[in-house]
């Protein structure tokens, strides 16, 4: 099929900037409209003022489970009427059997894959504050785990990709600044897109930063999480108690050196392969590395101490789990029950 429309896909990786990359698109739709680009809504619909563009992960996840590519198809041929380039970005996408989506759409579009991946030390503790804390499963055993089945494993997560769809091109870059045009990640996708950044509103961060010691306290609390993706409890602890600057979550120097020892020659090869005029520049980098000195964490004193703190400033303790914490540190305002 002549004059395909060309699909520019971003397919993650997991915490490795995806939700800062969708807010800058969608709060920057209109101008990427104007610029011949289009992007679906939530539910595969065109996007417009109302509905606005969004992340489609529900959707995706359903077409998925259905085996069925039509939402999508629908949408490329509604959208390819007005606009020759699509943006569509959701960082489930590089996950097993994903690409098989997308396969049967090959006679719609090109594919333009787009990959952002993060250096693995600071994945591992991203991963473990997302999904392993809230499991109970201490940060060392987490990152040994990880370790021995040698994951995240980039080259394992793009080759369906590269190898089952006939990608038009692609593009991989680490998401550290070494590595980005302009040493930021929305610049970078700006300028690969071939856009005018400085035309371009840029958005904060959206990951929120808590501090170590309540991470490594609720750690050991998983039923305080409905789910992996369940984050209240922090929203509530940290609104009610925030600091300029949190205590970082850090590696110590063993940590990091088996991180290193597993990842780095892979990383190189990647380079090499993706990113050649960068190749040497070492991506798992000791000078930039968040290492803990000592080698342990915050102790449980401290941890308990600044939970405590976090507590007391809460003046509405209205969810249930408030009264929990306070009696697992044996706060002296913790409710105490009344003798029969």
């Amino acid at each position: 099929m002549a004059n395909k429309t060309q699909l520019y896909l971003h397919i993650g990786h997991p915490k490795a900037g995806s939700t800062t990359l969708q807010s800058f698109l969608f709060t920057n739709w209109i101008y990427l409209d104007r610029r011949g680009f289009a992007m679906p809504t939530s539910d595969f619909s065109l996007s417009s003022h109302q509905p606005p563009p969004a992340n489609p992960l529900e959707s995706l996840q359903s077409m998925l489970a259905q085996k069925s590519v039509e939402p999508i198809r629908n949408w490329i041929i509604a959208a390819g009427k007005t606009h020759r380039k699509l943006i569509l970005s959701s960082e489930c996408l590089c996950g097993w059997a994903w690409h098989k989506l997308f396969t049967d759409l090959t006679d719609l579009i090109d594919i333009h894959l787009i990959y952002y991946v993060r250096r693995q030390d600071e994945i591992l503790l991203s991963a473990w504050r997302q999904w392993g804390l809230k499991k109970g499963v201490p940060l060392e055993d987490f990152i040994t785990e990880r370790l021995e089945q040698k994951q995240p494993d980039y080259w394992s997560n793009i080759a369906p990709w590269r190898n089952k769809t006939g990608l038009k091109s692609l593009y991989v870059r680490f998401v550290s600044a070494p590595f980005l045009a302009g040493g930021n990640i929305q610049q970078d996708l700006a300028q690969h897109l071939g856009l005018e950044p400085a035309a371009m509103e840029f958005v904060e961060n959206k990951n929120i930063s808590i501090d170590a010691r309540l991470l490594l306290f609720m750690s050991k609390r998983p039923e305080m999480f409905q789910s992996v993706h369940d984050d209240s409890i922090f929203h509530l602890l940290t609104q009610a108690n925030s600091t300029e600057h949190p205590l970082r979550l850090s590696l110590n120097a063993a940590q990091f050196t088996r991180i290193h020892a597993t990842f780095e020659a892979n990383n190189q090869s990647f380079l090499e392969k993706f990113h050649p005029e960068m190749a040497g520049t070492p991506v798992i980098d000791q000078a930039t590395a968040n290492i803990e000195e000592s080698h342990d964490q915050p102790s449980i004193q401290a941890q308990n101490a600044y939970v405590r703190a976090c507590l007391s400033a809460i003046t509405e303790p209205s969810d249930p789990r408030i009264e929990a914490l306070r009696s697992a540190l044996n706060d002296p305002q913790a409710p105490t029950q009344e003798a029969d």
